[in-house]
């Protein structure tokens, strides 16, 4: 005799959700194998892949010249193995004594997302992951700490899997990290009553600066970048007399995009404005 075997709503919906890709659910923090943690090997493969390439880059050159304090960069983690359809991630920036060290917000476009575990944020892949044909490309942001802090080191690790139910074959990873320094510790300050300002910020091809000297004074003004160098040099030693002051100062096509500072010396005293060069 036949028997006739029916699976309720629920064991259906069981089933289904077992049968689902490695990624179908969003990253698991604290898994980028930096710092004594984990790594994805916990559940998949558990070698790391050298096929595997995890790419993290960032505006302002960040990862060259070192964070200035305050500052919002974008970052950018790809992920990379040749026919893979699916990719995820997590990462971290933490200080010296591995705490939290800035600030990290999730991207707007919804593919990541940010997890707190055992203290530490994360940024990790949301959903199902990035669907893509050989790579794939997570954007968030991470603003630095307000003072300086020392190095701060970005831990991050990429898994690519081929998106079927089995989590040992075929889901590959691979880690890695980065170790940021502060750069020159440059902020903006003003020398008292001078009031500088600069537009537009962005700047593109030129911008207007304004200030105000409280008495005839000796004014030089000039670029820097974020490591305290000197890049152009737009007066020197300049004369000029109490009261409002406006200049143009024209961008040399030359000089590379990126966070900047308009250095304004008054009688040999400082005066910073930070600009980003667009």
């Amino acid at each position: 005799m036949k028997k006739k075997i029916t699976l309720s709503i629920a064991t259906v919906s069981a089933l289904a959700l077992m049968s689902f890709g490695v990624l179908s659910s969003s990253g698991k923090a604290n898994k980028t194998g930096g710092h004594g943690e984990g790594t994805c090997g916990d559940c998949h493969n558990p070698s790391a892949a050298a096929g595997v390439t995890v790419g993290v880059t960032a505006n302002g050159n960040l990862l060259t010249a070192g964070y200035v304090t305050g500052t919002t960069y974008t970052i950018n983690v790809t992920i990379a193995q040749a026919s893979q359809p699916l990719f995820g991630f997590d990462f971290q920036a933490l200080n010296a004594s591995n705490a939290n060290a800035g600030t990290l917000t999730a991207g707007v476009s919804g593919d990541n997302k940010k997890v707190t575990s055992a203290s530490i944020d994360n940024i990790v892949h949301n959903g199902t992951g990035g669907l893509g044909t050989g790579s794939y490309t997570y954007s968030f942001t991470w603003t630095a700490p307000a003072t300086n802090i020392g190095n701060v080191t970005f831990y991050y690790i990429g898994m690519a899997s081929n998106n079927d139910s089995d989590e040992t074959v075929g889901d590959d990873w691979n880690n890695g990290s980065v170790v940021i320094s502060c750069a020159s510790g440059i902020s903006d300050h003003a020398v008292a009553n001078i009031n500088l300002s600069v537009f537009p910020n962005p700047v593109t091809e030129s911008a207007k600066i304004s200030y105000e000297l409280t008495a005839n004074s000796t004014v030089s003004a000039t670029l820097i970048n974020v490591t305290g160098q000197v890049v152009a040099t737009f007066f020197n030693k300049e004369e000029q007399v109490a009261g409002k002051q406006s200049k143009k100062l024209l961008i040399d096509p030359a000089i590379a995009k990126g966070i900047y500072f308009v250095a304004i010396n008054v009688n040999g005293k400082n005066s910073y404005k930070k600009i980003v060069v667009d």
